[in-house]
């Protein structure tokens, strides 16, 4: 059993999700941030609000995406939720009155492809790896603080 958790451990690391915050209600403007390569059951939070999108999806991954109300992904704020149901893509958009999501993750509908560690990481909340200005230009966000982030 613990060989097949490794086995999904090291598929989830090779095929791993990006997910971008646009400001857009329905992802299509372009993005204010980026996280590449993003594990399951990982919180990613932006201190704006906005529309989640999932990209690189495999096709035949059957994963959950969520959106959150508030920063930090804490379980009552969870506000939206989507199946992939095949899709390489999967957009959680808003709509008026509600201004968006501060917080996003995913995590396989099929619980046998979680690993170990992943259900460890279930809480742990990452900072974006790519910040995009509305200018056009993107800036590796690795390593800077938070407030330095939120200026940008």
């Amino acid at each position: 059993m613990k060989y097949l958790a490794t086995i999904f451990a090291l598929s989830a690391a090779i095929s791993a999700i990006d997910i971008s915050i646009i400001d857009d209600s329905h992802c299509d403007g372009p993005p204010m941030a980026t996280w590449k390569s993003v594990q399951p059951d990982t919180c990613l939070s932006y201190h704006r609000p906005g529309a989640y999108a999932f990209d690189s999806v495999p096709t035949n991954w059957a994963i959950i995406t969520r959106a959150y109300k508030k920063q930090g992904c804490p379980g009552n704020s969870l506000a939206n939720q989507f199946h992939s149901n095949g899709k390489d893509r999967v957009c959680i958009g808003w709509s008026w009155p509600n201004s968006g999501y501060y917080g996003a993750g995913y995590s396989f509908n099929d619980q046998t492809k979680r690993s170990e560690s992943s259900v460890v990481s279930e809480k742990r909340c990452i900072k974006p790896d790519l910040l995009h200005l509305q200018d056009g230009q993107t800036y590796n966000a690795t390593g800077l603080e938070d407030d330095v982030v939120e200026l940008m």
